[in-house]
């Protein structure tokens, strides 16, 4: 059978608030066209199928319109099979289960008391059983005994990774169960949402500390079943490591989701992560982004498989998923040079004829604060001939000194006059004019006259304020200037 492995849509995910409905549309889109051109019998989706517990009705459109088209152009996809991940309501997932059971698509989205319930037989035409999944959700405390934690709560993320694993073993027990009351063995598959024992975390993280799931890796090292290097417990999404010795030895291939990065496990060929489809945030930008068809061919001269029995091989094609709409990041401290570079940019996207706008992450490191510089940053987008921009803005980060924390570090605030401190900040604002630093040095002198009046003074002011406001009103653009009360 050929399966095709993936995990971690997010469907509904917005890059700093940016919506990706488009994108994520055009990446289903691209899974209907693979899953038609392979010839796909059995799709699998590893958890997390929406980002948020409470995803938007657009997002649901989304992966419904999805699951229909693929009923309607791929009769020969035998099963189509989808399990919540962290992100997930389980509630969410599993309202429209019954109904979508009947079209032969399984959606689990809790980890059930009843093991038996995630073995899912699937058949060929003939109605043969060709392949048995065990199809375990993402594994939460509720979904777990009381006996499986003890009273120290330091040790919950690690007590309920290696509940996790005794329920897929629980699992694959009953999957077992099945196997032998067929004719022949067939291959096991497992799929889980888990954070397994040897997973190299390379996801980079942005200097805001806002694109990352956890805590920042050095490229190329993993994490081991101790601990990290520091010798400090790890998790992602809540679950510490979990032991994978089990998935190697338990399953002809595993499925696997929650990290990002596509990945084998602990050095197995058949134990797998596909990654996320789409990259998440800038900190993904450089991952190879993809998904994996997974060939299960029966074979009789093979050797029986120490999971299963099953005879036969397994062959994993990495395919690349295209790149809908590219995350960029730039960065600089001159903003002639970060000029020149997101022009160039922009030029380079518009001639590649992208079909979505480039995302951008800028990041201005400059020594001064230069007021109203992402405005000309902005216009080095658009094309000399007019037209959209071929790239846009998703977030901007200016890391020029700030002179209120550079103030706070350097001067003692209790010795300095309020309006010693507005000229140190006029100085950083590098304003030439005698004249405007001359007319900002009156209104915020006035400011400070105002923030020493009484609240009953204060507010006669405001009052007087008000009554002057209407005497310009009253008098019109016509009457004498000198009539009117100073401003």
């Amino acid at each position: 059978m050929k399966v095709l492995h993936t995990s971690d849509l997010h469907l509904g995910h917005t890059l700093h608030d940016r919506p990706r409905l488009d994108e994520q549309r055009r990446l289903l889109q691209w899974l209907v066209e693979l899953i038609l051109e392979r010839r796909i019998e059995v799709l699998v989706v590893s958890g997390d199928i929406y980002h948020t517990c409470s995803p938007m009705q657009a997002a649901c459109q989304l992966l419904f319109e999805f699951l229909r088209e693929l009923r309607q152009r791929a009769p020969f996809l035998r099963a189509v099979i989808l399990t919540g991940g962290n992100h997930d309501s389980p509630s969410v997932l599993n309202s429209p289960s019954g109904y979508l059971n009947l079209d032969g698509i399984r959606v689990l989205g809790r980890a059930s008391q009843d093991p038996s319930s995630e073995v899912i037989p699937v058949t060929d035409e003939e109605g043969r059983v060709r392949l048995i999944v065990c199809a375990v959700p993402y594994v939460r405390e509720m979904d777990l005994p009381r006996s499986a934690f003890s009273d120290d709560l330091n040790n919950r993320e690690s007590e309920l990774a290696r509940g996790t694993m005794v329920h897929i073993e629980a699992v694959r027990e009953k999957a077992l169960e099945l196997e032998k009351t067929l004719d022949e063995p067939v291959p096991l598959l497992a799929m889980a949402h888990l954070f397994a024992q040897g997973v190299s975390l390379k996801e980079e993280k942005d200097r805001d500390g806002e694109s990352i799931r956890v805590r920042e890796e050095k490229d190329d090292e993993s994490i081991s079943a101790d601990g990290d290097r520091d010798g400090e417990s790890r998790s992602v999404g809540g679950q510490g490591l979990a032991d994978a010795a089990p998935l190697v030895s338990g399953f002809d291939y595993a499925a696997l989701g929650h990290i990002h990065g596509a990945q084998r496990v602990a050095g197995s060929d058949h134990v797998r992560y596909s990654g996320s489809p789409l990259a998440m945030d800038f900190g993904e930008r450089r991952h190879e982004k993809k998904v994996l068809i997974v060939n299960l061919e029966d074979d009789a001269s093979a050797a029986p498989s120490p999971a299963s029995g099953w005879k036969g091989h397994v062959d994993i094609e990495e395919v690349p998923v295209p790149a809908f709409r590219r995350l960029l990041r730039l960065q600089g401290d001159s903003l002639d040079k970060l000029r020149e570079e997101v022009a160039a940019k922009a030029e380079e996207e518009r001639q590649a004829g992208r079909e979505f706008q480039s995302w951008v992450y800028l990041e201005y490191t400059g020594k001064r604060l230069v007021p109203g510089w992402t405005d000309t940053l902005k216009d080095a987008c658009m094309p000399e001939g007019g037209g959209s921009a071929p790239i846009t803005f998703a977030k901007i980060v200016d890391r020029s000194p700030v002179p209120g924390v550079t103030l706070r570090l350097g001067v003692d605030l209790e010795k300095v006059q309020p309006h010693e401190i507005f000229d140190m900040y006029l100085k950083d604002l590098a304003i030439s004019s005698d004249d405007e630093r001359q007319e900002l040095r009156g209104t915020f002198a006035e400011l400070v006259s105002l923030n020493e009046l009484s609240p009953e003074d204060r507010a006669m002011y405001y009052s007087r304020m008000e009554n002057t406001s209407e005497v310009i009103s009253d008098a019109g653009p016509a009457a004498d200037a000198a009539d009117r009360p100073a401003d």
